[in-house]
């Protein structure tokens, strides 16, 4: 007498095997996809970065104002009337002591971006006292200071490199001399950091004006930064 069993049962295995190789299939494809995103256009390819540079000229100047002073300094009205930096120079210095903390000149290709940085090690006489022999003692510290620049942006289409959009920040830092003796006729230096972010349009050629400054609370005059940034065209690669 036979057994069938045996025969029925590789029948139902292999069946199993089949369903599971069709599911593990219908697993690995792609979904189909829906009506909208049929419809909806693709993406077009990012636009090429403009690697056409640009000259930047930038100086930091320093300038003590009284409060009233810096309310009624008009940055774009001296950018316009003092278009060297000399001539900027001089108008400041009409105001209140001035000097130049920094310079950098470099050229730039904003649409890459860039970062510079410019810094020295200064030393600060914080103490000074007499000796034994009456000699002078003094305690001298160092401390780094100087400027940070970050600079990015375009170049406006249409206007053959005459144009730029900037987008940047600047972070200072300097000494002055405060108003606590630390000892007779010496001063403590006070550290101050200033930091300025921008976006603004440009034109090559023409100097902007940033300033940042605190405001002594007693109407007294306090340093204040002002920021001259004069970009210029280094190349052109046709019109734009």
């Amino acid at each position: 007498m036979t057994h069938p069993r045996p025969l029925l049962l590789s029948v139902v295995a292999l069946a199993i095997l089949t369903a599971s190789a069709l599911v593990i299939a219908d697993d690995g494809a792609a979904p189909a996809p829906t009506a909208q995103q049929a419809r909806r256009p693709a993406a077009p390819p990012p636009a090429p970065r403009d690697m056409t540079p640009l000259f930047c000229d930038i100086m930091v100047f320093e300038v003590n104002l009284s409060a009233a002073q810096l309310a009624g300094l008009d940055a774009q009205g001296l950018a316009a009337a003092h278009a060297s930096a000399a001539d900027l120079e001089k108008a400041l210095a009409a105001l209140g002591p001035t000097r130049v903390l920094h310079r950098l000149q470099q050229p730039v290709s904003i649409e890459a971006g860039m970062r510079a940085r410019s810094t020295s090690d200064v030393p600060i006489v914080t103490r000074e006292m007499t000796g034994r022999e009456g000699e002078p003692v003094r305690s001298i510290a160092r401390q780094d200071q100087g400027i940070t620049v970050e600079l990015n942006g375009r170049w406006i289409e249409g206007t053959n490199y005459a144009r730029a959009v900037i987008r940047g920040e600047f972070e200072l830092s300097a000494f002055g001399e405060g108003t606590i003796e630390t000892s007779p006729g010496v001063k403590a230096p006070v550290f101050r950091r200033v930091s300025r972010s921008f976006e603004t349009a440009v034109q090559m050629g023409r100097a902007e004006l940033m300033i940042s400054a605190d405001a002594a609370a007693d109407g007294t005059a306090a340093p204040a930064y002002v920021i001259r940034l004069l970009c210029t065209s280094v190349a052109h690669n046709g019109a734009r």
